[in-house]
């Protein structure tokens, strides 16, 4: 694995939900920063709702210093389309 420094609070996967596509990998949204006051426009999902190392465990063994990323890589993030499908689906009652 990767060794991810910054880490999104929000899932891109939910993100892009929101976004407009603009190739193979790059979806942007409009964003607006509380703190400056301003709105941010056509900004990639992957530059925002993250920190870095916000997942990161303190630790001198490598194979927990990611634990915590790459259990919601693996279960969350790879989940969340499948999910979002389902509670988007009219046909479900």
């Amino acid at each position: 694995m990767s060794k991810p420094v910054r880490q999104h609070y929000i899932p891109r996967s939910y993100l892009k939900n929101f976004a407009t596509q603009k190739d193979k990998k790059t979806f942007l949204v409009d964003a607006y920063n509380i703190e400056a006051e301003n709105l941010i426009e056509n900004i990639s999902t992957k530059d925002i709702c993250l920190e870095k190392h916000i997942y990161t465990i303190e630790t001198n063994d490598p194979a927990k210093k990611f634990a915590l990323e790459k259990y919601y890589a693996d279960n969350v993030d790879s989940e969340y389309p499948n999910i979002y499908k389902i509670l988007i689906d009219k046909s479900i009652k």
